[in-house]
């Protein structure tokens, strides 16, 4: 549901999970290469590593409010 409505006031939303999941139609588990064992299913550092890439690449690509921009630059 956040990725289709967003909570109000909130511009974007960053989709971690169409990094890290498998795809359909197993898409609701994390790809076996990004858990940090066979029975642990939370994200392992290649996990991290590829998730902070994917983050930095989609940031970039944002519009970026100029006024906001230049307000946070002169605090």
């Amino acid at each position: 549901m956040i990725r289709t409505r967003p909570p109000e006031g909130v511009d974007a939303v960053f989709d971690i999970t169409e990094i890290l999941s498998c795809p359909a139609p197993e898409e609701h588990q994390i790809e076996p290469k990004y858990m940090s064992s066979s029975d642990d299913p939370h994200p392992n550092g290649l996990a991290g590593a590829v998730v902070a890439e994917a983050f930095l690449k989609w940031f970039e690509a944002q519009p970026k409010d100029q006024n906001a921009l230049m307000q946070d630059l002169s605090k």
